[in-house]
Order: C-alpha cells, then structure tokens, then sequence
C-alpha cells in the first residue's frame, strides 16, 4: 500500500528530475523542505531512521555543486523512496512525536472511530515573505510561535511530549469579546481594515469564515486545464509587463509557468495599486492562481484572477487552505496566520450551548471542534460536517427566537370575540358565490384566533384572484356581529375605492339574507373635504359606523373608535412597521385596545417571509383559485423580441381586446437610462400602433 509522505516526496522529487536537477523543485531548496518531510513521515509511520536518512541525503543534496553531481543523487533519493514500505500502524511503530488531546468529537457516519480520528499537524517550513504596515510588522516580530493543535492519539501510542495548546497565547487572557487589535501580529491599522470587514472581537474573528478554500492536495498542472473550470494552479512567475489603455486603465500582463507549460494571466488595475502588483509579480516568485479558465485568440488564459503568494508551508503538506475576504491594504498570508493561531486556540474556549444528551443523537460535532474545521479542515468532507453544526446553530437560536417573540405577543391581551359556529355558517352561505377549499380552511383560522384572549396576527398570503378579500370580508362581518369595529387600510386611492366597492356588496347581500345586520361602511382618503372627514371621525367615535376602508388617512391624530376589534391591511409591504403600529394603536374611545390584525399579500418577498420567520405573523395561503379563473400566463422576450410582442399586443387588439405598457419613467431622465412614457407612448403611437387609440396616463 502506497504510503502518503513517501508518494508527496516522491512527486517532488521527479519534479526536480525534470527541471534538470537545478533545485528549484522546492522554494530555497529541497534542504528548506528537510524538516517538513521528517514531520510527513512521522505522522504517517514512517521508519524513523530511513526519515533521517533521506532527510540528510536531501540537505546533502541542495549543498552539491551543480547537476550533474546532483543527478545520480535525485536518483538514489527515488529509488530509496520506492523500496520504502507502507505505513504501520501505530501499534508496530511508535510516533516520533506523541500528539496532544483535542476536545471530543461526535462520531460522523463513515468515519473511522474517535480513538483513531486525529488532526494532522502541518509541516513547518519557510514561507514566502510578505509586505507588512511597520506597526503590524513589529506586531508579528514579537508574536510568539503559534500553538499547533495536535490530535489525541491511539490508546497504545506512549505520550512523550506535552500538550501544544499548553503554549498559551501572548492574548490568552483576554476575553472572547476583546477587541482584534490587542492580538499579537495585529496592530491598530489592521484592526481597522478589519472592522471594515464587521471583524471587532475575537469572537467576530472566530467566525469570520472563509468564502472559499484552495485544495493545494488536488491542484492541477497547466497542461491539465479545461475551458470554463474554476481552478487553482500553482506557478512560478516567468514575466510580467504592464501597459496603459486610453481610458488610463492599467493593465499587467504576466507569464506564470509549471513543470507542464506556460500560460498568461492578465489582470486589470488601477495607477495607484500597478506598482505593489508588479513587486508581487517579480520573476521567479511562486504565487497561487485561482479563476475561471477563459479563452483568448485560441489559447487558455486567465483573466483577472485572484491571485496571493505561494506559502510553502501549507502547500508541500497537501493541506486544505482557507481564503478569506480582504479589503484593501489587508494581506491574505498575514491574515491567514493569525488566523491559523485564533483556530488552534480559541474555538474551544467558546461556550457550547448544546449539551451532548442533544448532540450526540443528532450527529453533530461540538461547537469548538465546528468552528476549528471551518477555518482549517483537513478535508472537505469535514468542514461540511462543520458548516452543518454551524447551521443547525443559526436555526436553532432562531426558532428559539420565533418562539420568544411568539409568546411576547401572544402574552398581549385582547377581548375575544365570543362569536358562534352558526353564525359563521350563515355569512357564508349568504355570500353570492361558494368558497373554495383553501378560503374555508383560512376561515377556520381567523375563526379560531379571533376567539383567542391575545391578539391575532395574521398574514394572509395568495395570488391575484385567489379569494382575499372576500376572507377578510367575512372576518369583518365576524367582528361587527358581535358589536365590534373594523378597518381596512389599503395603499392608494384607487385601490381603497375598490375594496369600498366590493366590501358594500358583500355586505348588503350578507344584510339581505339576514345574515348579518345592515352596516354603516364609510371611506376615509385624503382626498375627502374637511368637513366629511369631520363627520366620518365622530361616527367612528361614537360606534354607529362599523366599517371603514382607507389609505394613510385613517393614521391620522383626529381618528378615534370606539371599539376597534380588527384591523386589515391589504399590500402589507407597501406600509411601515409604525404606520401598521398606529393604526392598531387607535383602540377604543375610553383607553388604549389591542385589535386583532389581518395582513394580506399577493407578492411574497423577503421582507414579508422574514415576518412571517420571525414570528410577527401567523401566516396563511390562499393555495387554490375560485372556480372559472382563467389561467394567468407569462411570457418573458428579449429586448431584440420587443417588436415580436408590439405585434402580438396589435393582433389581440384588433380582436377588441385591450393592453397596457408600462414604463419606468414619466419623462426621460439624464440620470436614469430607461424608457419613459412620454416618448414611448410617441414612438409606438408612430410606429407600432398606427390604426389603434393609444392613451398615455402619467399620474398614480
């Protein structure tokens, strides 16, 4: 069985033989990478004297003078490594080094047990140096080594060496909620850039996770690429060039190659960042690409990809590294170090709300071990176990949340409505029309909140034509049965004349049959004279009217009821938290009241799902159209299909139907580049609809 260390050495080494044994294989020489080998071959059971033999035949190998010494040299090495056996178990060969204990893990499915499950070190060897702002400089120039976490090892493997969480952090006695500039390696300039990325505390810093993740054990060589991939390759810079474009955009121009061949990268820039870019893309500086492969005049290339320096430490070990977002002036190698040394540290000081009784049966890993595998897991696989404990996190805390705010407001009293069964039935069956399925089970609901001693909040959630109105109808009538009042908030005019409209039917057919007593339903918009606005106010307050439908008007100072037991607001996205907050606030004559709510909606967007998350609203959906709704199509064209669908409007016309366009401006605008009315009503007018009557309508 093929051992890890020996094959990643291995594939190192036939690099160098086909670079012509310069050693250049490996940054500074295969000596740099003497020490990371010995670490490889420890943890994966290496023969601890064939470790050092090789180790010293590759020293022995970067201080011979020229290749042809070198070469029977790299062959020997080969050959050495090729005999060598495969991996023990640590029963047959003891550990150089006995790791330290981590905290408990949950057993994942398809994992190996958690006596055998350990994080493995990586090696340590010199990275390449990076630009750092002096005081951060210092910073890091004092920073002690950073503590390695090490995994808690095989029963039967002999403990030699003390636990390495043991070397605390220079920050170790701060708090999680310490500010990031008091961490050793970040100065005060840093913590600023930080702060502009939400990054205040270490806490923040914990979870500040990583967008994406280089996998430097599966990287492709340049000869490997395909068209349209996102990739990551690792390349050494060969050239670099830059030019000027009329528009004074800098652009660079940069070769990179790898064992397997050559390739461009061309990156955009402006005058003020061209020079650091150009000191990044120096001649022979190994540097880490990652981007989509595109094409250009029939070769691959990159353009515009992301791109950082070669860190040699964690690309020989095959590991998985995190990339972070940067703002400007913030380093990618800098900031990955420290955070290297935050996730051995901190995540297990961090509180786990969740005892094991419930993690366990659920199969998910303790919050420490979660929030170290995010930022540095030794595969995919386990960081999405990790990202899974973190999910479950946010979901939890929020139901938690839905649940504390639901019993908040269901702890605000409100009079029930102590209304039968029978007369629901009779308002239904006096209604011009039978109710579907979905209006009945919504019914069923306001039904049974009304009854309640809290106050309803109730989102009532359906297409167009689904049936809404006539629900809240039949709650209004519900309410004024029972001597209460209701009101109807609407967002314009126009739409609130056409809930006054419908509401008048629905109810003097309610009256007709006897199913409910004649009602006095007024409408209230700004639009109405002073003095019938007056009259509408004192039959509000005094009770004799029981039913008004309005716009903003009825927020207003002078709007009193005197028992106002239910409060419906139609497009509920269209009005503010305190607009909906004031018009229940209104109550009753004698002293404040707390009115049940009706909300309805035909547009599903976020700001309502959230209410409805969130716990502010029950919600309902109206899921099924009344019978004889004819089906609502939509059909979507491109702006070069825009005559296709003027001709398909012309024909349906000549048909003696009608159509409306809508656009986005009245007038043309200097500032936004879109069609305005005026000169779209002109053009088709012209060109499009010749024969038809085309109107215009500007005003809301």
């Amino acid at each position: 069985m093929a051992n890890v260390a020996s094959d990643k050495l291995l594939k190192i080494l036939r690099l160098e033989a086909q670079l012509g044994c310069q050693d250049k294989a490996v940054t500074r020489g295969l000596a740099s990478f003497a020490a990371a080998w010995l670490a490889d071959a420890s943890r994966n059971g290496i023969e601890s004297e064939l470790a050092e033999t090789v180790a010293s035949e590759m020293r022995a190998y970067s201080a011979m003078p020229d290749a042809e010494t070198r070469r029977p040299a790299i062959q020997a090495l080969i050959q050495r490594l090729q005999g060598q056996p495969a991996a023990r178990t640590s029963e047959a060969a003891p550990r150089r080094e006995a790791p330290a204990q981590r905290s408990e893990r949950v057993p994942l499915e398809n994992t190996e047990p958690a006596a055998q499950r350990r994080r493995e070190p990586e090696p340590v060897a010199e990275a390449v140096p990076i630009e750092l702002p002096d005081e951060d400089r210092r910073a890091e120039r004092s920073a002690p080594v950073p503590a390695r976490r090490q995994p808690e090892p095989a029963r039967s493997a002999p403990r030699v060496a003390p636990a390495r969480d043991s070397q605390r952090p220079s920050e170790a006695g701060l708090g999680l909620d310490a500010p990031v500039s008091r961490i050793s390696g970040i100065g005060p300039t840093t913590g600023e850039r930080l702060e502009k990325l939400g990054v205040r505390t270490i806490r923040d810093l914990l979870y500040f996770f990583p967008q994406r993740y280089d996998d430097y054990s599966a990287l492709k060589t340049i000869n490997q690429l395909e068209l349209g991939e996102q990739v990551t390759v690792l390349a050494r810079v060969t050239s670099a060039r830059k030019q000027v474009t009329r528009s004074s955009l800098r652009i660079i121009k940069v070769i990179i190659e790898d064992a397997s061949g050559m390739m461009e990268c061309t990156f955009f820039s402006t005058e003020r960042f061209v020079d650091t870019m150009m000191r990044n893309f120096e001649p022979g500086r190994e540097i880490v690409i990652s981007g989509k492969v595109t094409e250009y005049l029939g070769r691959l290339v990159f353009q515009n990809p992301t791109y950082e320096p070669a860190e040699r430490e964690w690309i020989t070990g095959g590991s998985i590294v995190p990339v972070y977002r940067l703002t400007e002036g913030l380093q990618p190698l800098m900031l990955r170090r420290v955070m290297k040394r935050m996730a051995d540290y901190w995540p297990t000081r961090v509180p786990d709300f969740l005892p094991d009784s419930v993690r366990r049966p659920l199969g998910l890993m303790s919050l420490g071990d979660a929030l170290h595998d995010m930022h540095w897991p030794r595969d995919l696989r386990v960081q999405q176990y990790a990202r899974r404990r973190l999910a479950f996190d946010e979901l939890f805390v929020m139901q938690v949340a839905i649940q504390r705010q639901r019993a908040l407001w269901r702890a605000t009293p409100a009079a029930p409505l102590l209304v039968g069964e029978p007369t629901l039935d009779r308002l239904i069956a006096a209604l011009p029309y039978s109710l579907t399925g979905a209006q009945r089970r919504a019914m069923q609901e306001i039904f049974k909140d009304l009854r309640q001693p809290f106050a309803m909040h109730r989102l009532l959630q359906g297409d167009v034509g689904s049936g809404k109105t006539v629900v809240a109808a039949l709650a209004m009538a519900l309410v004024t049965s029972v001597g209460g009042q209701a009101a109807l908030m609407a967002p314009t005019e126009i739409l609130a004349e056409q809930h006054y409209n419908n509401l008048r039917v629905l109810f003097e057919a309610m009256a007709a049959r006897k199913a409910a007593p004649a009602l006095n339903v007024r409408l209230l918009t700004g639009k109405l004279k002073a003095s019938e606005k007056q009259a509408i106010y004192a039959q509000l307050a005094d009770g004799s009217c029981q039913v008004v439908i309005g716009t903003h008007a009825l927020i207003q100072e002078g709007v009193r009821f005197k028992d106002l037991a239910l409060v419906v607001v139609d497009e509920q996205h269209r009005f503010g938290v305190e607009q909906r907050k004031a018009l229940r606030e209104k109550g009753a004559a004698s002293g404040p009241a707390n009115p049940h709510t009706l909300v309805m909606t035909a547009t599903p967007i976020p700001r309502t799902l959230a209410l409805t998350m969130w716990g502010d609203l029950d919600n309902t959906v109206l899921d099924e159209m009344p019978p004889g709704r004819q089906p609502i199509t939509t059909h979507w064209f491109s702006p070069v299909e825009r005559e296709r669908a003027y001709a398909f409007i012309a024909a349906q016309v000549g048909e003696g139907r009608q159509a409306f366009v809508i656009c986005p401006l009245v007038e043309e605008s200097d500032k936004v580049e879109a069609k305005s009315a005026v000169e779209e009503h002109a053009r088709l007018q012209r060109m499009s609809f010749r024969s038809s009557n085309l109107g215009c309508c500007t005003a809301g």
